[in-house]
């Protein structure tokens, strides 16, 4: 019952708890096994504010975007960007072993995140209502065209912006183990944004 890698730790302390509470029964009149650090709620205040946060952090910008971009699918396909760059960075810390926590995960911004996406967009979308206006055209053909027009200033956005974490990821002893997580989970999501703006 030990709180092992891939183990659902909300199971594992119940397993634990449940096995003292079998323990207490067996043992001799007196002596009790008392929990001294129980870690249960933190670990469910930590999901839950996990799962608060991107459910709330999702609606706020689904409507930013659609107030700015005036159009709902076009921030629909962008806010996608939002689940595809988190399931790319928990791939990316779960090869890497980079734990997820409140720390971690925190950093998360996703400004940033449909920041490509919304870039990418937007020009599919610019492009589309000329070709509306002209009524020429493949569609297929002018979604590459603009693509094509704006992959080159996504890369250099998103490099900066890894480039900027990189002397987090130089700090040594405590600093580095508590803040070298957060900057390798943002750089992972920012990967995972552009990877969904230039392909999806």
């Amino acid at each position: 019952v030990l709180l092992r890698k891939y183990e659902n730790p909300t199971t594992t302390m119940q397993n634990v708890l449940d096995k003292v509470a079998e323990l207490n029964k067996e043992l001799p009149k007196g002596i009790r096994i008392e929990t001294f650090y129980d870690r249960t709620e933190l670990v469910g205040l930590t999901i839950k504010t996990v799962i608060q946060t991107l459910i709330e952090g999702t609606i706020v910008v689904l409507i930013v975007l659609t107030l700015l971009l005036g159009s709902w699918k076009a921030a629909v396909i962008s806010c996608l960007a939002i689940p595809f760059s988190l399931l790319f960075a928990f791939v990316c810390m779960d090869l890497t072993n980079i734990p997820a926590n409140l720390l971690s995960l925190g950093a998360i911004d996703f400004g940033i995140i449909v920041d490509a996406a919304i870039v990418m967009v937007e020009g599919i979308f610019r492009h589309l209502a000329i070709k509306r206006e002209e009524e020429a055209g493949d569609i297929s053909d002018l979604v590459i065209q603009s693509s094509k027009e704006v992959q080159k200033q996504i890369l250099f956005a998103v490099g900066i912006i890894i480039l900027a974490l990189l002397p987090i990821l130089t700090l040594q002893r405590v600093e580095g183990r508590m803040f070298a997580p957060m900057a390798w989970t943002l750089s992972f999501a920012i990967l995972g944004s552009m990877v969904y703006a230039l392909t999806v």
